[in-house]
């Protein structure tokens, strides 16, 4: 009998679900990084392992892209070992992923609260 090693995928989208809602309530309540203000996690994509978890993210704003996506990408390396604290306080999880963060490209000011 062998043994599959694939996550459950109800309970994988449950966390990737759980992920993505408590990032943006950090995002938006708890990070004070001014080269992040307008930033919106659109998605999370979560290892089969769990270990990992990729944050897909937009930003609200009037710059150039290419000057845009280099500040928030810092920005996030800085922030993802607190944003990596909170999650783990906040979700019980059995481990806590590592966050990377991936830019995908700029918001009209009106599209952040419908995505």
């Amino acid at each position: 009998m062998s043994r599959d090693r694939r996550p459950e995928p109800f309970r994988h989208e449950r966390v990737e679900r759980a992920l993505l809602e408590e990032l943006r309530s950090l995002i938006a309540a708890e990070v004070r990084d001014p080269a992040l203000e307008g930033a919106w996690a659109v998605d999370v994509q979560l290892s089969p392992d769990g270990k990992n978890a990729k944050v897909s993210y937009a930003v609200r704003s009037k710059g150039a892209e290419a000057a845009v996506a280099r500040m928030t990408k810092d920005a996030f390396s800085r922030a993802a070992g607190f944003l990596r604290s909170r999650v783990a306080l906040s979700l019980d999880l059995k481990r806590t992923p590592q966050l990377s963060f991936v830019f995908i490209g700029l918001l009209p000011q009106e599209e952040q609260a419908t995505v």
